[in-house]
């Protein structure tokens, strides 16, 4: 509702002056409520996700959630992470803990197969740092060279790849447009599988 103009140090200390004035204990109460439902909807969800990876372990069939749990567990803790697997990403977050600056990279805008190119350009940013470097099946198709570059240069990356037998970015592109095109849904989708 309301645009500011102005220096940003002045703009932002004269905004924090103004969220202090507006604390009160009612307030700061209700805000240690939310967190702490914030964080039992996490607990929550974090138990469900380790029961169904159990049952997935368990049963034999290593899903993405499984595999991306267990290399989690496996990984050093100092490991970043580049990310090139759209449909689990949910799982990365779920499975590593990032919190530093250049933890985990992934692309934005719909470009393919950055996954381990990104590898390379951080390992050489950061060259003590294990680098774990997700991808898909289809995605590592685009830049697959990258594994030849990684190697002469003896970069401490590990590359993971994800083989669900196709190309599933671009099917979930075919079904988001058409989708909002009010166009029928694909049944097939030919020339995108790999098996």
């Amino acid at each position: 509702d309301c645009a500011v103009w102005g220096r940003a140090s002045e703009a932002l200390s004269r905004l924090a002056e103004l969220l202090r004035g507006a604390r009160t204990a009612k307030r700061d109460q209700a805000v240690r409520e939310r967190l702490d439902q914030a964080a039992e909807r996490r607990r929550a969800e974090d138990e469900a996700f380790a029961e169904a990876v159990g049952a997935d372990l368990n049963r034999g069939r290593l899903s993405a959630a499984a595999m991306i749990s267990e290399v989690a567990r496996a990984a050093p803790k100092e490991a970043a992470v580049t990310s090139e697997i759209f449909s689990n990403t949910a799982h990365l977050l779920r499975c590593f803990d990032f919190r530093h600056p250049l933890d985990f990279l992934s692309a934005r805008g719909g470009g393919i197969g950055q996954a381990i190119p990104s590898a390379i350009g951080l390992s050489l940013a950061q060259p003590n740092r294990p680098i774990l470097a997700f991808t898909g099946d289809g995605s590592a198709l685009y830049t697959i060279q990258a594994l030849w570059t990684a190697a002469q240069h003896e970069l401490p990356i590990v590359a993971v790849v994800l083989n669900n037998g196709g190309y599933g970015i671009l099917k979930s592109g075919f079904d988001y447009y058409r989708d909002r095109r009010n166009l029928p849904a694909l049944t097939a989708y030919p020339n995108l599988e790999l098996e």
